[in-house]
């Protein structure tokens, strides 16, 4: 797994993880997000900030299958600060 900087991006809404991926030079709509992994602390953060950030249980619950679809994958052995690149032959 190649590791890089975690963009210079502050997510706190759907639109924002959009913005992640771009940061990340991958075209949105074509990343496998299951080659981008992130730390699970981190992952924990930014979902906390999007559920309160949803003004109602249905957002809520579009957070979290939207995260649980197109969000990055999370590991304890990917640093705070980085995100994990893995190739598709490592899933």
């Amino acid at each position: 797994m190649r590791l890089i900087k975690f963009p210079d991006i502050e997510i706190r809404n759907l639109e924002d993880i959009k913005k992640f991926y771009e940061a990340l030079e991958d075209t949105p709509d074509e990343i496998d997000v299951r080659t981008v992994v992130i730390n699970s602390q981190r992952a924990d953060d930014i979902l906390a900030r999007l559920y309160d950030n949803a003004a109602t249980i249905d957002q809520q619950m579009l957070v979290g299958m939207y995260w649980a679809l197109r969000g990055p994958s999370s590991s304890d052995k990917v640093p705070y600060n980085k995100v994990g690149i893995r190739e598709v032959e490592e899933i």
